[in-house]
């Protein structure tokens, strides 16, 4: 089964998921846990990249997932943004919806963007390290590769920018990032720290 085929069979998946939502949990629950005692919001760059339907909107996903990390890159060709969470699940275009995360989209063509969100629900979002990691799955050799990794507490984390090597299909090979999510002791509040 080819990526593309692949990655159409598991956005219908997480869409289908994410319709399953009921509506006092995109209104209360979310907000509360995105807003400001939330631990990670990034940005969409203005542009909404899944298909939308009548419960799936912007405004929806900003309170359900929170930006943390974008990938963009210097041209054509295909890198792959894979995170793999603190109890081993790794999220990327064959498994783009995990417990606590999701990716937004796979870009094939060039240019990027992609998102991996972690959950802003408490329950959800899990303390522990997630690595950052690329994938050079087709045609992006000598591509520069941009990273960036944000925390609404404390803005943005940090910036990286990889050449990316040669292909590697769906295996990454190059490691951009750990984040570590702990509980901070003063606050009780979860934070997001870099450790690499």
């Amino acid at each position: 089964m080819n990526k593309l085929v692949i990655g159409i069979a598991t956005m219908l998946l997480a869409l289908s998921a994410a319709t399953q939502v009921s509506a006092a949990d995109t209104t209360t629950q979310n907000q509360s846990a995105c807003g400001n005692d939330g631990i990670i919001i990034g940005f969409f760059n203005g542009v909404n990249t899944i298909e939308k339907d009548a419960d799936i909107t912007t405004e929806y996903l900003q309170r359900k997932y929170g930006g943390l990390a974008t990938l963009t890159w210097d041209g054509v060709g295909d890198v792959d943004l894979h995170t793999t969470e603190p109890d081993g699940s790794q999220v990327f275009y064959a498994h783009p919806l995990s417990r606590t995360g999701y990716l937004d989209m796979d870009n094939v063509t060039g240019y990027g963007p992609e998102h991996y969100y972690a959950s802003c629900n408490p329950e959800n979002l899990q303390e522990g390290t997630y690595r950052i990691s690329l994938a050079n799955y087709a045609r992006a050799e000598g591509r520069l590769a941009t990273v960036q990794i944000i925390s609404n507490v404390d803005g943005v984390l940090g910036t990286k920018r990889i050449v990316m090597g040669a292909e590697t299909g769906n295996i990454p090979s190059a490691h951009v990032f750990d984040v570590q999510v702990r509980r901070d002791g003063q606050s009780g509040r979860l934070r997001a720290f870099l450790t690499s």
